[in-house]
């Protein structure tokens, strides 16, 4: 039998896939570990060939009972010396980054003992930090700020997000936030044709900030978003005119911790199983 691994990082739910657990599991470790009916290389060749077999896939996995409400799907593979890694989102789309799934992933070569220092997510190096954590460069093109078809920012953290401003955020009246989101999630800005995630924000003090998630390829808002929680924090740093420190950002699975000054380090709340 082989296995798959499932991982949570404040909320994001992902099912990990790594060939070292295709032909054992951890004893005491069932909590964690979902058996797999294929064999990593047939999986790893379906998801390569097209997004169909993709979607296939990963709706076998999030149709399971107990891995309902997984977000996305992270695949760990090797080529020559260096980690490479995939992420993939619930509708089969593969995505530029995932901080989140970052986390998870540093969290998950550190539990491993693997001394694993760095790894590529899509085209980013990421550093590992111990705990979940991960070092990033910070976004190369400036915050854009548009005012139609309301006021918002745009920002690539890796993947591109509109941000909001939104006072008295509420979590359990997301709903009521669709509208902007529709206005927004398929707006093209630049080279950026693939539409955009949106996050709303909130500032709580000068270094805690509310925030939600519309994420595209899961198409709707997410109980955390670690690319999102970068991008509020970063566009609300812009408009404080603060250059350093950090920032806690609260969303509805957990809170997440951004620290900015040369680099910019991501820190989740990441665990074994959901």
């Amino acid at each position: 039998m082989n296995y798959i691994l499932k991982i949570s990082a404040a909320g994001n739910r992902f099912i990990l896939i790594d060939k070292r657990w295709f032909n054992k599991v951890p004893e005491n470790s069932s909590d964690y570990f979902y058996p797999c009916p294929f064999s990593f290389e047939s999986f790893l060749s379906s998801f390569r060939q097209n997004l169909i077999l993709r979607k296939k896939q990963i709706s076998y996995f999030i149709s399971q009972p107990q891995l309902t409400l997984t977000d996305g799907c992270i695949i760990l593979r090797e080529e020559r010396e260096s980690l490479i890694c995939d992420f993939y989102n619930k509708d089969g789309s593969q995505a530029e980054m995932c901080g989140n799934a970052a986390c998870c992933i540093s969290f998950y070569l550190e539990d491993l003992n693997l001394n694993v220092k760095n790894f590529r997510l899509g085209e980013k190096k990421i550093l590992t930090v111990p705990k979940g954590g991960i070092i990033l460069d910070k976004p190369k093109n400036p915050i854009l700020t548009f005012h139609k078809p309301f006021f918002f920012s745009f920002i690539d953290t890796g993947v591109p997000h509109g941000v909001i401003y939104f006072p008295h955020l509420d979590f359990k009246e997301s709903r009521k936030l669709k509208k902007k989101v529709e206005k927004l999630r398929f707006q093209n800005i630049n080279s950026y044709n693939k539409g955009m995630n949106v996050s709303f924000y909130e500032v709580l003090s000068p270094n805690h900030l509310k925030a939600i998630t519309y994420e595209r390829g899961v198409e709707d808002f997410t109980l955390s978003c670690g690319t999102g929680a970068l991008a509020v924090s970063l566009v609300y740093k812009e408009i404080a005119n603060k250059t350093e420190g950090e920032i806690k950002v609260q969303m509805p699975g957990g809170t997440l911790k951004i620290v900015t000054g040369q680099k910019l380090k991501l820190f989740s709340q990441v665990k074994k199983g959901f």
